[in-house]
């Protein structure tokens, strides 16, 4: 048994985001969130897919310099367990803090992608998602509190205000 419950929320969507269908999900798998640095982050994003050096395309090094340019943070979820990088998120602080989010093939489907989700509202106010229309993504952060706002396909999330 995990020592974190979370709560099923029986959504159906495709495993890109982090779920699978009721009847195909494993066992939810606690991640800790923490922030990365530029220095530890080129190995990390390579294995996510990121490319040594890219035009037009994400690169390692374009990445590395956005974050230490304070244009973007990069946030990562490990298994505790093991100390293994199993999902990667990312916060444009340029672009109304817009949110990307990835989890590793062989993760997906065990709750990861909401964990990073909590961990990023948990550090920011304000998250902004890109081009959810037509995805079975837009169902996923809705249920995560995630809002359609404005543009087709822009959705946001705000902290509640404590009164």
């Amino acid at each position: 048994m995990s020592e974190i419950q979370i709560s099923d929320l029986g959504i159906v969507t495709d495993s890109k985001f982090g779920l699978k269908t009721k009847g195909e999900r494993e066992a939810p798998l606690p991640v800790t969130v923490e922030d990365i640095n530029p220095d530890e982050a080129k190995e990390i994003l390579i294995q996510f897919g990121y490319k040594e050096d890219t035009t037009g395309q994400a690169s390692v090094h374009e990445a590395v310099e956005r974050m230490r340019n304070g244009e973007q943070r990069y946030f990562t979820a490990k298994d505790p367990q093991t100390g293994k990088i199993v999902g990667l998120s990312s916060v444009s602080q340029h672009k109304d803090n817009t949110v990307y989010l990835e989890v590793l093939p062989d993760f997906q489907g065990r709750r990861i992608g909401p964990q990073l989700i909590d961990g990023l509202k948990q550090r920011y106010s304000r998250l902004s998602l890109e081009n959810t229309i037509g995805s079975n993504g837009h169902a996923f952060y809705e249920n995560l509190g995630f809002r359609d706002e404005g543009m087709r396909g822009h959705m946001v999330w705000e902290k509640p205000e404590v009164k």
